[in-house]
């Protein structure tokens, strides 16, 4: 029996602003189970004929949607500058699962907006979202693949991103 690979577990997340030549930086782990990729799905035009049969469906583009939960301790940064939780830059994002030889993911562009908020139970928390755009090169918004990191002296100073191969009878929109 074969065993799956599969890319659950804590991941490593890396953002990169998209002005200037941005830093590479890893954001602190997050909370438990806060890390959450949505999708959801295009608008759906349907042509339909006499008698409501359907002759063609269409769907326009999903989106795509990163959220996580970031717990603020004494001595922390906020991970982005913001002015009541709005970011001005865009940013690359890559999720690297914890085992290395699972798939993670990497939006080439996204908007990110954060929120703060507060509870006894669970101090200050920064709710992080990543909404995926569209980019120049017409890449997919949101990419899943390979990803390896290179480490220096504890610190991730480059990542190589290998999309997911797609297999041959299958035809690419």
């Amino acid at each position: 029996m074969i065993k799956g690979i599969l890319s659950w577990g804590k991941p490593r997340i890396f953002v990169k602003a998209l002005i200037d030549g941005g830093v590479l930086r890893e954001l602190p782990t997050p909370v438990d189970d806060s890390t959450n990729l949505e999708t959801t799905e295009g608008d759906k035009t349907e042509a339909k004929i006499e008698g409501g049969e359907i002759e063609a469906v269409r769907y326009d583009k999903s989106t795509y949607k990163l959220s996580l939960q970031i717990r603020m301790k004494a001595g922390s940064k906020m991970p982005f500058a913001n002015k009541d939780g709005l970011v001005n830059d865009n940013y690359e994002v890559t999720v690297a699962p914890e085992n290395a030889e699972a798939y993670g993911f990497r939006m080439k562009e996204a908007h990110v907006s954060v929120k703060t908020s507060y509870t006894t139970n669970d101090g200050i928390l920064v709710d992080v979202a990543f909404d995926a755009l569209s980019n120049q090169a017409g890449d997919p918004q949101c990419e899943f693949g390979m990803v390896e990191l290179t480490e220096s002296d504890g610190k991730v100073t480059a990542i190589k991103f290998t999309s997911i191969e797609v297999e041959s009878d299958i035809v690419s929109a």
